[in-house]
């Protein structure tokens, strides 16, 4: 299976590869009788609940849960939404991390911030630069 990520003009700190031609956004499974699956990356509000697509991405784009200093596998890591689902916020890899279960049950249950490992904070409020 070889996996092909096309984003079009949206980047998502992944290679773009056109799948599905251009301007696609998806996520393709290019095997088979040359025909090519694209599910797509960007759904809105459509749907609560990450893609195997979308979280195949993520695995992609974050390698491990985001939280500074954690390494945890994507295997031991959820899609979290930046900004809460209930507040709004779309089911799009621009609003999604990696979390491992500990960093996302303490961020949803504990009301803890979380210092991703590029040094932005996530906040109850979503991304934040400054410490809480």
């Amino acid at each position: 299976m070889r996996l092909s990520i096309g984003l079009g003009s949206r980047t998502a700190g992944v290679a773009a590869v056109p799948a599905g031609g251009a301007g696609a956004v998806g996520v393709g499974d290019a095997g088979g009788a040359g025909a090519a699956r694209v599910e797509p990356l960007y759904v809105g509000r459509s749907n609560r609940t990450v893609s195997g697509a979308q979280f195949k991405a993520l695995v992609v784009r974050d390698q491990h849960c985001v939280a500074r200093g954690c390494h945890r596998r994507p295997s031991q890591c959820q899609a979290h939404h930046v900004r809460h689902w209930l507040d709004g916020g779309p089911t799009d890899p621009d609003n999604l991390v990696l979390l491992c279960d500990q960093h996302h049950h303490d961020h949803h249950d504990r009301g803890h911030d979380l210092q991703h490992h590029d040094s932005r904070w996530l906040t109850q409020a979503g991304w934040g630069t400054d410490p809480p």
